[in-house]
């Protein structure tokens, strides 16, 4: 790759039998190591029956770590990741070929602003710790209308969020 001024370091994650890399930056979210919090969403989804899943959306995906490891881990579905940061799309999109990862789609969009398809499989998450209660409420209530008829949404966040993801979730239909 040529020569990049934000690179910071690689970091590694063993998931589902596979050793995958990527590239940080340092501006970016978790650049020391992959946080605890997407590790965890991922050994969820991999206790989880999620075999049928071929559509997988990453809804603020950073460098690409929920993303790839589906992809990685299912390798016959197809991955779209969204950020809102430029910086954090480039890095999912140098991640994925980094890993030999095909069929991803890695795009710009504030939350689901410019997500044009609505029938995936599976939305995951890692919901950022500052994100506030109008934002944790766009994220979660309007999943379902990217959805597919029986499709899921997988979400991890900090404790500090949880009171406020509980009341979101009191007032979905």
């Amino acid at each position: 790759m040529p020569p990049d001024p934000y690179f910071k370091k690689e970091v590694s994650l063993h998931c589902a039998g596979q050793d995958l890399r990527f590239r940080v930056a340092q501006d970016l979210f978790s650049s020391f190591e992959v946080d605890s919090g997407s590790r965890l969403l991922l050994r969820f989804l991999a206790d989880a029956d999620i075999s049928k899943v071929r559509k997988v959306l990453d809804l603020g995906c950073g460098y690409g770590v929920i993303g790839l490891a589906l992809k990685a881990a299912y390798r016959s579905g197809s991955v779209q990741m969204v950020d809102r940061d430029a910086l954090a799309v480039e890095y999912s999109r140098q991640n994925a070929a980094l890993n030999g990862l095909d069929d991803i789609e890695a795009y710009g969009s504030l939350g689901y602003d410019d997500v044009a398809e609505r029938d995936f499989d599976l939305i995951a998450s890692n919901i950022p710790g500052k994100a506030g209660e109008p934002v944790i409420t766009h994220l979660l209530l309007e999943a379902e209308r990217y959805l597919r008829p029986g499709g899921m949404v997988a979400v991890v966040l900090v404790a500090a969020l949880a009171s406020t993801v509980a009341a979101v979730l009191v007032l979905a239909p």
